[in-house]
C-alpha cells in the first residue's frame, strides 16, 4: 500500500512558515531550516546512518533494519 506524502509536506510547510513569523517566541533562521531539511532528506533516503558511521566509527556497529 502506498501512502501519499502531500499531507506530511503540507504540515512541514505550515510548521516552517509559522516559525519564520516574527510574532513567534522562537523563530528559525533560513540556514537552520536548510540544514534541518538536508538531514531529514538524508534520513528519509537511508543515507544518514552511513554518514554517522563514517564520522563516528563506533556508531551502531551492526546496521539496524529500517522500519517500514
Amino acid at each position: 500500500m502506498e501512502c501519499g506524502t502531500g499531507f506530511v509536506e503540507s504540515m512541514v510547510n505550515q510548521v516552517i512558515s509559522k516559525r519564520f513569523c516574527k510574532k513567534q517566541q522562537m523563530a528559525w533562521m533560513q540556514l537552520g531550516v536548510h540544514l534541518l531539511l538536508q538531514i531529514r532528506t538524508r534520513v528519509l533516503n537511508g543515507d544518514w546512518e552511513a554518514i554517522c558511521r563514517a564520522w563516528y566509527p563506533g556508531f551502531r556497529v551492526a546496521p539496524q533494519p529500517v522500519a517500514a
